[in-house]
């Protein structure tokens, strides 16, 4: 399914020519179609209204797999998973929960394929739903383990990170015309049965059959290879890089029959042998059938025939025409013995040299053979290592018994073996590597031998008499290396580029692992064509690091120098998911004052033609190239990444300071076609960590891999990549039943922990770099984190109150740690409370007050009317007085409290900062000894001498707080309540009101409260109280203002 164009003119074919030059290879003819139209997924089309369904459409793909190791990678031996459900969600209301089923469910088909196209540009999630009608059913926990998630590619995922859920948790995020095939989902089997099929393709040399004594593949007790009939041959050996494929049978009558899928590929390794595990034993027809295929694409078998496979040499009709092809029928019916119930570990396959037929005159004699081996001895000490690989394309002859006349000519395979078979007995022969193969643009230009069979000498061999009791001699080696002097060597790194920016930089990780195998360029084109020989093959290690040393330096290259070309081959799939970035391609020469010399770590393409010389003939570079290096990152973009309380409102992101669930954010694409689409999420746990978070947010798999830099501008975005705005939440949220206030943006220099809204805009203009994914939020540290990708940040506050005192010396403010108190509760003193960002502080404590404004204008509910629980009251012997309440002196303070229970507190400064002072009762008790209900109170304290001078006044700056629990000092948070500051005038001057009467008399329905003064002083009134006992709390019941002389009531 999807779209491409076809020409409407007749089809023509694609011509394949098979012949020609030797060696054949490669033999495959294939064709790559793309999901979407070619203009679609380079330059989508305008789309001026930016409606996405009027957009060029996008697709998402891609495999349900069975991972056997668990390693978390597409080993390309594992099979697909054939009939699982894969839905596909997004967020049509945009509430960050991606639970809407768009479109039909898919079903993967027998590779374990699947694919989601005609799609508008939006974020989507791909969910495995049902695999109880699948070939393996990995939902079900008790036999199958996820290891392989899109969300951490190429990484183990059982258990840990969470984001292990059958889905891409991370929302995909599609654009106009992007074609998405990572989304892959891996299953090791824990449970289930299943079953393998294997082991060995041999290199058959007496043609009998009958190959090497080998383990199975995977270990175990050496089995005879093939045809257990006959003794084992133990000269004979396996034949590895030949391609194998694994074919569904699924009617089950052993033939390849056309529509019957190839469900897996793999290769033989270096001891010839293969192995297709995690098969399933029914193909839901109640048989579990299947059929091996040598198919040998890079043509290993090109000079060979076949001797023997596990169904013989007559096989039925059908696509299956011969040896080289077997079926297995029944595999849950098969094995058992040295290969264990379900494993088919016999199909084996022989192949010899082309010659090498029956004899003629003795069928049970076989001709002769001579072979063997042409190798780069890098170590020149005349042995294989297992590091040494065998040269492709060497020209070997055979010579008569006194080397006067060649009798055949053959050339080294792709492992470097040659054979020359059909051979009469009874006849001497030498083996010869002639002079030509040392020539400029031949196999071993630049090498000299290092090694030859027991008996010859330099590139000639002894003299081998074939007998029938001895026709094969498979013991003429050759060794060949670069000599002393004149060697090379060529690495260096493969590592993760977590930024993608194609230059190595300082705690990017290494990626262990990785085939690299380089090649002789011997026409120095650039290009590895047939024939040209493999050097060999390096797997990084644990630095992530390769070397190819000990190399000649001598060839077809610039001015003598040896050219040669590395290729990242990869064939443990370890790159699975993995973008390829790039930096500079300028080769290293180590040529001073070359401007193209490249010394820094930068990616290179792959592959990548590379040149080592003697470093002084003209411009030959030096020998040792340690700078081809290859980048690749796996993460797409992210931006993020915090919602948090601010505690403290101080648009910072303290330490300690914790993260708000639930709070839903929005962040608007915009691409370079004008399509618009939001996208959504809500704060919560990063998925991709053991470790729990809370406010956490990411918008990720922000597909920054298209080539979106079509010019040079210097400018951020690029002027042809998408723009991401990440819409500003709102400056009140409420998430449960508490409300939060946004917090004042930009407060400081560091972006990664502030709050980043800009003023007076409700957008971020947020930055996403290709490859550089969201960082896990460091509540702990937040100054630590460093990637910029996670430094859009919204803090948010409960309202708060504090106080007004001076700043200086009462700490007041929030930088100060002034004393505040979150509105959490009803607990106020008086009855309203102010909410603010910050404290207010004056000289005269009166910036937090009780005159009707509103301090910060922008919080909802904030009166002004703040200073209202706390009045100065006469102490028991009048007015404030320096003394003790037990001796009749003192002062004392009336303190409203409302909206709960509550513990008042106040603190005073009597010369040396504010201070706890006791709360006592009349007679100098304890006044306080838990919360006290709601009601009015007097309390008295102690006034310490030196504080009330006689005949003057003193002003004594005073805070209280209240909280639901006490114990809090002058200074700090507290998590209820309210505080407020007051400066009380203290002096023995004579009281501001002297009564003459008081009295109240029982009327009808109310009671009648009378009074006199004698004089007052600046008096503006009378606040009426009553309790219903001695020992109950006072209840403000009116406010009376003080009237003029001989009026009615009052003065």
């Amino acid at each position: 399914h999807g779209t491409t164009s076809i020409p409407s003119t007749a089809f023509t074919g694609y011509p394949v020519t098979i012949g020609g030059s030797e060696p054949l290879e490669n033999l495959t003819a294939d064709f790559g179609y793309n999901y979407n139209p070619q203009s679609d997924v380079i330059n989508p089309p305008a789309n001026p209204g930016g409606n996405p369904s009027n957009a060029a459409v996008a697709a998402l793909g891609d495999r349900v797999w069975i991972d056997s190791n668990g390693n978390g990678a597409q080993d390309p031996n594992e099979i697909g998973v054939g009939g699982a459900v894969v839905t596909l969600y997004n967020d049509p209301d945009g509430d960050g929960i991606y639970d809407t089923p768009y479109g039909g469910v898919t079903v993967t088909n027998a590779n374990g394929y699947y694919m989601f196209d005609g799609l508008p540009p939006g974020a989507y999630v791909a969910r495995v739903t049902d695999s109880s009608g699948a070939t393996h059913d990995i939902l079900n926990g008790s036999q199958y383990a996820q290891t392989g998630d899109p969300d951490h590619f190429g990484v183990p995922g059982t258990g840990v990170p969470a984001d292990t859920d059958n889905a891409t948790t991370t929302p995909v995020l599609l654009g106009p015309g992007d074609v998405f095939l990572n989304a892959d989902f891996g299953y090791q089997p824990t449970g289930a049965t299943l079953g393998s099929i294997g082991d060995t393709i041999w290199f058959d040399a007496n043609a009998n059959g009958t190959g090497p004594s080998l383990p199975p593949y995977g270990g175990g007790s050496p089995v005879t290879q093939g045809n257990a009939a006959n003794p084992a041959d133990t000269s004979e050996y396996g034949i590895p890089g030949v391609t194998v494929v694994l074919i569904r049978d699924t009617d089950g009558n052993g033939e390849w029959n056309t529509g019957e899928p190839i469900i897996a590929t793999t290769t033989t390794d270096a001891s010839g042998q293969y192995l297709f595990p995690g098969l399933p034993l029914t193909d839901g027809t109640g048989t579990d059938d299947y059929i091996v295929w040598v198919n040998d694409t890079n043509n290993v078998l090109g000079e060979m025939v076949p001797t023997y496979d596990k169904n013989g040499a007559a096989p039925t009709a059908g696509l299956k025409t011969g040896l080289g092809i077997s079926s297995v029928t029944n595999l849950g019916t098969t094995g058992g013995g040295a290969y264990g119930t379900n494993n088919a570990l016999d199909q084996d396959f022989g192949y010899t040299n082309t010659y090498q037929t029956p004899n003629p005159q003795n069928p049970s004699q076989p001709l002769g053979l001579i072979g063997d081996y042409v190798w780069f001895d890098t170590n020149r000490d005349n042995i294989q290592d297992g590091t040494e690989s065998g040269v492709e394309g060497v020209k070997v002859e055979l010579l008569n018994s006194t080397g006067t006349q060649v009798l055949a000519t053959t050339y080294t395979d792709e492992n470097g073996y040659y054979s020359f078979g059909g051979l009469p007995l009874n006849t001497s022969y030498i083996v010869n590597i002639p002079a030509s193969n040392f020539a400029g643009g031949a196999p071993l230009e630049g090498t000299t031998n290092t090694g030859g069979p027991t008996g010859g000498s330099g590139n000639t061999g002894p003299v081998v008499n074939l007998t029938p009791a001895n026709p094969v001699n498979l013991v003429q080696d050759f060794g060949y290396a670069a000599p002393p002097g004149a060697q090379g060597s060529i690495g260096n790194q493969i590592w993760e580029d977590l930024n993608a920016d194609g230059i190595r930089q300082g705690g990017e990780p290494a990626i262990a692992g990785v085939t690299v195998d380089l090649y002789r360029d011997l026409n120095g084109n650039g290009t590895v064509d047939p024939g040209e020989p493999l050097m060999g093959t390096q797997t990084t290690d644990a630095s992530g690091l390769y070397l190819f040393d000990s190399l000649p330096i001598d060839g077809s290259g610039t001015d003598g120098a040896a050219a040669y070309i590395v290729d990242v081959t990869d064939v443990d799939g370890v790159l699975a998911g993995y973008w390829h970035s790039q930096g500079s391609q300028n080769a290293y020469t180590g040529i001073s004052g070359n401007t193209a010399n490249d010394s820094q770590d930068n990616s290179k393409v792959d592959p990548f033609a590379v040149q080592i010389g003697d470093g002084t003939t003209g411009s030959q570079p030096v020998p040792n190239n340690l700078n081809v290096d290859f980048g690749y990152y796996v993460k797409p973009a992210a931006v993020g990444n915090f919602v948090w309380i601010d505690s403290n409102a101080n648009g910072i992101q303290d330490a300690g300071e914790p993260g708000i669930d639930g709070v839903l954010i929005e962040m608007s694409v915009r691409y370079p076609d004008g399509t618009i689409h939001s996208v959504y999420t809500v704060t919560g746990d990063d998925p991709s960590t053991a470790t729990t978070e809370v406010g956490w947010y990411s918008f990720g798999n922000l597909l920054q891999d298209e080539n979106y830099r079509q010019s040079s501008s210097t400018t951020t975005p690029q002027p042809n990549e998408p723009s991401y705005v990440i819409v500003s939440p709102p400056d009140v949220i409420t998430v449960g039943s508490t409300t939060y206030h946004l917090t004042a943006p930009t407060q400081g220099a560091n972006t990664m922990i502030d709050s980043n809204n800009l003023p007076g805009a409700d957008e971020t203009a947020s930055s996403a770099t290709q490859g550089v994914d969201n960082v896990t939020q460091n509540t702990a540290n937040p100054g630590a984190e460093s990637n910029p990708n996670a430094g859009y940040d919204y803090g948010y506050t409960i309202p708060m109150d504090l106080g007004d005192l001076p700043d200086t010396p009462y700490p007041t403010t929030v930088g100060s740690n002034g004393a505040r108190h979150l509105l959490t509760s009803a607990l106020v003193l008086g009855s309203v409370v102010d909410a603010e960002y910050n404290g207010q502080p004056n000289g005269t404590a009166t910036g937090d007050d009780d005159d009707g404004t509103t301090n910060i204008a922008s919080l909802p509910g904030d009166t002004g009317d703040d200073e209202d629980g706390v009045t100065q009251s006469a102490g028991v012997g009048g007015g404030w007085k320096e003394g003790t309440v037990a001796g009749g002196l003192g002062g004392a303070l009336f303190v409203t409290i409302g909206g709960g229970n509550g513990v008042p507190q106040v603190f005073m400064d009597f010369g040396s900062g504010l201070t706890s002072v006791p709360l006592l009762t009349n007679t100098g008790a304890a006044a306080v000894t838990g919360p006290l209900s709601p009601g009015g109170y007097t309390f008295y304290f102690d006034l310490p001498t030196g504080i009330c001078p006689t005949g003057g006044s003193t002003d004594i700056a005073t805070r209280v707080r209240l909280s639901a629990a006490g114990g809090l000092a002058a200074t700090g948070l507290a998590q209820d309540g309210e505080v407020e500051d007051y400066i009380f005038s203290c002096s023995d001057a004579p009281l501001a009101v002297v009564l003459a009467d008081f009295g109240a008399a029982a009327q009808t329905d109310h009671i009648l409260v009378t009074w006199e003064t004698v004089s007052e002083l600046d008096n503006a009134g009378f606040n009426l109280y009553r309790s219903a006992t001695d020992a109950a709390p006072e209840q403000l019941l009116a406010n009376i203002a003080s009237q003029a002389p001989g009026s009615a009531q009052g003065a």
